[in-house]
């Protein structure tokens, strides 16, 4: 009678793709600590909240309108509070329940909006604050102009590329896990393929 090696015990039914070691979870932490920083301003705001207001360059008239407290302050602290949710939605069991790619898509998209963002204010500024442009903020001007150029140049524009670059390392991580547990199923297919032929 040939013997034949045991193939090895079937694996439980996996909930979703292999994650990493929580040791490596830093940089779903990073994401979810600036998304939570950045909700908690804008809820600060949307509660009446006067401080750092003055570092943004919006008008009064603007703070006060019902579409901008709805869409500006209330919908950026759900999109934050999403934000700060789904990094570890990609890499905990309990994100299962939602398909990949609507994990991945807002990762995707997220990543783009910050990093131009970023990009874009820490641009506009260092012209504007070298002199190279004219005030882009029409409600302020003089000195006033320069400061909130400077919260942009030096925190808000940076801020925003850092949270950028932390959600495209993220997503590529996501891709990678997928593409490898893709190749995991079509090599474990085809050992049993093999071993039922053999049968």
């Amino acid at each position: 009678m040939s013997s034949r090696i045991p193939a090895s015990p079937a694996p439980g039914p996996a909930a979703l793709p292999s994650a990493p070691r929580s040791g490596r979870l830093w940089v779903e932490g990073v994401a979810a600590a600036m998304a939570a920083l950045y909700a908690a301003l804008k809820l600060y705001w949307a509660f009446g909240g006067d401080g750092l207001k003055s570092t943004i360059g919006f008008s009064e008239d603007l703070w006060h309108d019902p579409l901008f407290e709805l869409l500006g302050l209330w919908g950026t602290v759900l999109l934050a509070a999403l934000g700060a949710l789904i990094p570890f939605a990609l890499v905990k069991p309990w994100g299962a329940v939602v398909p990949r790619w609507m994990l991945e898509l807002p990762i995707g998209i997220g990543c783009a909006f910050t990093v131009l963002r970023g990009i874009a204010g820490i641009v506009q500024e260092s012209l504007y604050l070298t002199g190279a442009i004219s005030s882009h903020y029409p409600d302020v001007t003089g000195a006033e102009a320069d400061t909130v150029a400077r919260w942009s140049l030096f925190l808000y524009s940076p801020w925003f590329l850092v949270w950028g670059l932390v959600l495209g390392a993220i997503g590529l991580r996501a891709l990678r896990t997928d593409k490898a547990d893709k190749a995991s199923k079509a090599a474990k297919a085809a050992r049993a393929l093999r071993e039922a032929s053999t049968g």
